[in-house]
């Protein structure tokens, strides 16, 4: 009997020391890596695409801006201002414990829903080329579909993360992502249907990163473009972009017109393009020229090399992204760190396939390239956010990689 006591005795005391390291390594916040850890290509991936995006903006907008404003600098200008702000941004939001970000997810998403509310009442919004989707404050002209982009990463990464959600029922769900729709739902009624389109295909990749059934997804992106459809045709505004689209010749003086003027630079460029500054198309042939169709003067511009080059930035980026999210230590991390690449590529995808005739002409920017102050300042704010994530992956050092080895 002593004997029989003692090793349950033994066998307790060995118990102990399992439990104790589960209590001390529980943390309300992760604890945050050096700056060392951050991927410094991306870094300069975001570097080169803005100076380009400052230098094609410059080259495009200066004709425009001479006979508008008397300013040939003036959108180049803007675009500067716009890029300070995202470096303030992004270097807050490299700084900033990720972990915490769930614990402002309901202030930031109701600000961001009244500031979308707003663009529909008059006085506050402003409508351009019949589109509601900026804010005329006093200061400056805000785009808040812009900031719905990464709430909406930021909201999802949050929710979808989180191991309860999957055991919801399918209300419970729904009422999580009510939302998201909403959001979208005030973002299509300006109308913008390129951003609407955008997130999306961000709530896709999300969903599906999550893990998702493929038959679940399927199903869905079944019902996205049936209402695509639906939409597009609602209107004889959208009927006659998809005819434009289907025939640009039909009415080339008219709702062709962007298209035609669109191919036509491309095609100008040839292998190496005409050389900086010296678009034709861009003096006032080719409407919105420093925004949605910045693309067709670089091609024109920079020729086939150029545009291989700039396709080849945004591909690393993406690249860096989804390494990024593949390296990341924990779910949460992940899928932010999915949804942030995506947002970029997508937007860029869209854009370019928009400006090569690909698909329906739709109101969108090319991510860091195109002039839009809200739009540059909010990308290089997210992608401080990507930084920021890029801190936690695993890293060694060179030395600790030599000790390893031994």
């Amino acid at each position: 009997m002593p004997s029989h006591s003692l090793k349950k005795r033994h066998m307790a005391q060995q118990k102990v020391p399992d439990a104790a390291p589960a209590k001390l390594t529980r943390r309300k916040t992760s604890p945050q890596p050096s700056l060392q850890h951050v991927d410094y290509v991306l870094v300069w991936l975001l570097f080169i695409l803005s100076v380009m995006g400052l230098i094609a903006i410059l080259s495009a907008s200066a004709h425009v801006a001479q006979a508008q404003i008397g300013d040939a600098s003036f959108y180049f200008k803007k675009q500067l201002i716009g890029i300070g702000l995202g470096l303030v941004g992004l270097l807050l939001a490299l700084r900033i414990n990720i972990y915490d970000l769930p614990y402002w997810l309901k202030p930031l998403m109701a600000i961001t829903l009244i500031l979308l509310i707003c663009t529909h009442i008059p006085g506050l919004g402003l409508t351009i080329k019949g589109s509601s989707r900026w804010l005329n404050l006093p200061l400056i002209r805000l785009q808040p579909s812009e900031l719905a982009k990464p709430m909406v990463v930021i909201y999802l990464a949050s929710i979808l993360s989180n191991p309860q959600f999957s055991r919801l029922a399918l209300l419970d769900k729904l009422i999580a992502f009510l939302p998201v729709g909403a959001m979208m739902a005030i973002i299509l009624k300006q109308p913008d249907l390129g951003t609407t389109m955008v997130i999306g295909a961000i709530v896709m990749v999300m969903y599906f990163t999550a893990g998702t059934a493929y038959w679940k997804i399927l199903g869905v992106l079944g019902a996205g473009f049936t209402a695509f459809g639906i939409f597009s045709w609602s209107t004889p505004y959208q009927q006659a972009r998809i005819t434009s689209w289907l025939d640009p010749w039909a009415d080339p003086q008219g709702t062709g017109f962007h298209l035609i003027q669109s191919m036509i630079a491309i095609g100008s460029g040839g292998l190496v393009g005409s050389g900086f500054g010296q678009s034709v198309q861009k003096l006032f042939y080719l409407p919105e020229q420093h925004t949605d169709f910045i693309f067709a003067v670089m091609a024109e511009e920079f020729g086939f090399i150029g545009v291989c080059i700039l396709l080849g930035l945004f591909v690393l980026l993406t690249q860096r992204g989804v390494s990024i999210a593949c390296k990341s230590p924990t779910p949460y991390l992940k899928l932010m760190a999915m949804g942030l690449a995506c947002m970029i590529s997508i937007q860029a995808f869209v854009n370019l396939a928009v400006v090569t005739g690909s698909i329906p002409t739709t109101g969108l920017t090319l991510p860091f390239i195109s002039y839009g102050s809200s739009s540059v300042a909010v990308n290089l704010a997210a992608m401080g956010l990507l930084l920021n994530i890029s801190r936690h992956a695993p890293f060694k050092t060179t030395g600790e990689q030599a000790r390893h080895q031994t």
